[in-house]
């Protein structure tokens, strides 16, 4: 079993979830 499996396992929820919340459109400028 090639470790590359455990990076696949690994639940990609984290990674997608901090460029969401950091360009906020909310947030984002009104000019």
């Amino acid at each position: 079993t090639p470790p590359a499996a455990a990076t696949a396992t690994a639940p990609p929820a984290p990674a997608p979830a901090a460029p969401l919340p950091a360009t906020p459109p909310e947030k984002a400028p009104d000019k």
